[in-house]
């Protein structure tokens, strides 16, 4: 995660959390996402932005640009399993079309012998197009993010609240090539994952070991725009 970099830009407010820059300047905002990808390996990221004509957030518009043979690794929540979509000769194989949300957490594997830098771009979401994000985890494993473009910390989201004892909150320490996971006890998250702050761009799954799916509404965490 340390190679990746929010910033939101348009007018005169700025605003800097942890180790990303993220700077939010106007109504309709515009921002990007700058993930610098080493040759064959993985970021486990989550796009924060709304397309600016409109149009759906599927894989081709969120990154319309990367080099030959990087993957976009999806997580099926609904299966359990993950779909890989390959670039190549310019495109996205299929199904390039498939939906990737706002908030959404996916891997993306860098080409085999070449390392790049990948951009995601967009609208900020705003007092208009987003004062909310409504979310949903099944039981199981689910790959999420934060739906706006600040870092935030864990215990802060309302999906760490409404998570059921035993439930798990799992993220990639792309250093070790590891998970690391906290799970929830007490009503608690113990030890690290008490003082875990999700970055602008992180992706990170939840593990539902509970029987219910839960249905929650994360609030925009900054006041503007």
């Amino acid at each position: 995660m340390k190679k990746i970099l929010v910033a939101v830009a348009a007018g005169a407010l700025a605003l800097s959390a942890s180790a990303q820059t993220n700077t939010v300047l106007s109504r309709n905002a515009v921002g990007y996402q700058r993930i610098d990808l080493p040759a064959n390996q993985f970021e486990f990221v989550s796009g924060q932005f709304n397309q600016l004509d409109g149009s759906p957030n599927v894989v081709s518009n969120v990154i319309p640009v990367a080099t030959n043979g990087t993957q976009v690794v999806l997580w099926d929540a609904a299966s359990q399993v993950y779909v890989n979509i390959l670039r190549s000769k310019g495109t996205w194989g299929a199904p390039g079309t498939n939906p990737v949300p706002r908030g959404t957490g996916f891997f993306l594997r860098g080409a085999p012998t070449n390392s790049q830098t990948v951009y995601i771009m967009g609208e900020v979401p705003d007092k208009l197009t987003a004062t909310q994000t409504v979310s949903f985890a099944v039981p199981g494993f689910n790959a999420k993010g934060s739906g706006y473009p600040v870092a935030t910390a864990w215990t802060n989201t309302q999906l760490s609240q409404v998570l059921a004892n035993g439930d798990q909150f799992i993220v990639w320490d792309n250093t070790a090539d590891v998970y690391v996971t906290y799970l929830k006890s007490k009503n608690a998250w113990p030890g690290a994952g008490s003082n875990y702050v999700l970055r602008a761009g992180e992706g990170f799954f939840v593990r539902k070991l509970s029987s219910t799916t839960n249905t929650w509404t994360e609030p925009k965490p900054y006041t503007w725009p």
